[in-house]
């Protein structure tokens, strides 16, 4: 009787332990999401130098949008990550480029948020938040006909 006193206060209502296993795989998850989309950016960046465009064409960008609709895509679909996964990721991606840009401008405190430089972010959100939306949709398209087909069996 004793034991399955201990075991009742330690578990959740839905069978998991808190602070265990499943809960550190899940507030990993945002690190590697933004860690895959750092990936794509130098992978697009490489990809186009190798073709002999330079940093400052299209390209390495358009790339860069493929592979990160290919990574978004391919984490709700075969990992069934949630929508606060997909955004608090995306939240930490923009921070990451909201400070890479201001460095660039050499902006400081404040001004940070200078409009210039959310000009840019803006900028840069069609090729990073915009794939990552449309990846999140078509994996989730994806489990919805998978699942729609489960059921019909």
């Amino acid at each position: 009787m004793e034991e399955y006193m201990t075991t009742q206060t330690v578990q959740a209502d839905n069978g998991h332990v808190p602070g265990g296993r499943r809960y550190l795989l899940h507030m990993f998850r945002p690190v590697l999401a933004v860690a895959s989309m750092m990936l794509s950016a130098v992978t697009g960046g490489f990809i186009s130098t190798l073709l002999g465009y330079g940093i400052r064409d299209m390209l390495p960008f358009i790339i860069m949008a493929i592979l990160i609709l290919a990574a978004s895509s391919a984490f709700r679909w075969l990992s069934k990550w949630a929508i606060k996964d997909f955004v608090a990721s995306l939240f930490i991606a923009n921070l990451i480029v909201l400070f890479i840009i201001s460095h660039f401008s050499e902006s400081i405190g404040i001004d940070i948020l200078d409009r210039y430089n959310l000009e840019l972010l803006v900028f840069m959100n069609l090729f990073i938040g915009l794939p990552w939306a449309v990846g999140f949709g078509i994996g989730s398209l994806i489990l919805w006909e998978k699942g729609r087909k489960q059921s019909q069996v």
